[in-house]
């Protein structure tokens, strides 16, 4: 996993005017779990430590179950991703009981309308289904990210970050043009991940039409740097 994007040593930079720590494991856009050990750390601050777990699904690990000892735990998770439910717009905050008080003291009152709440009931209800198509996904990203080689950034979430620092010359630029010229749009950032491609894992056929072309980017353009070296 590059290190990088996982925090360290959080709780030495809590002071008297820290008043939350926000923490999303798996992180978004690189895809990486956050060590537990430095969670903890927090945790151990007193201060109230929201942990974001809306890829959680795909890594299958949660902070849920250190809710009995840290009653400054706060997780949050979402009907979003892994139940592919995005348009309901629905969310679960699980935290200690005096927290959820607090927070349903400035809780909308009509924050989930009657459709929203049937979905939910029933997904859930019908969970299996859900379960096979994490692993189909899991599965998948799995051999995305072997096949991407030294680009892709170790991921537990749906999706594969493309670090293209690790091929000198060839820019996310570059691979964001040439994918669209193909009728495929990706993710672009700007700052200091301006030179990275988030890739969301797809069907069997999407992701081999994907590696495909980025075989073909790829392989292309070391003949070119071969071409250019000679």
């Amino acid at each position: 996993m590059n290190t990088n994007y996982e925090i360290k040593d959080i709780d030495k930079s809590v002071n008297d005017q820290t008043g939350m720590i926000f923490i999303c494991s798996p992180n978004n856009p690189t895809g990486n779990l956050q060590p537990q050990k430095e969670i903890l750390k927090a945790l151990k601050t007193g201060v109230p430590v929201i942990v974001d777990e809306a890829y959680a699904d795909f890594s299958k690990i949660s902070m849920i179950q250190h809710l009995k000892d840290y009653p400054n735990l706060i997780i949050l998770k979402t009907f979003s991703k892994a139940f592919g439910l995005a348009g309901i717009r629905a969310g679960i905050l699980i935290a200690n009981e005096e927290i959820v008080k607090q927070i349903m003291k400035i809780k909308s009152p009509y924050s989930f309308n009657v459709l929203t709440e049937k979905m939910v009931e029933t997904i859930i209800e019908n969970y299996d289904p859900v379960l096979e198509k994490i692993d189909y996904i899991i599965e998948e990203r799995n051999k995305l990210s072997k096949e991407f080689g030294r680009v892709a950034l170790k991921s537990d979430a749906n999706f594969v970050l493309l670090d293209f620092d690790k091929i000198e010359g060839l820019t996310a630029k570059d691979v964001y043009n040439y994918f669209l010229e193909n009728k495929i749009l990706l993710r672009k950032y700007s700052g200091t991940l301006e030179n990275k491609i988030r890739v969301t894992v797809g069907t069997k056929e999407e992701n081999q039409k994907f590696l495909s072309l980025f075989k073909e980017l790829v392989n292309n353009f070391d003949k070119q740097i071969k071409s250019y070296e000679r």
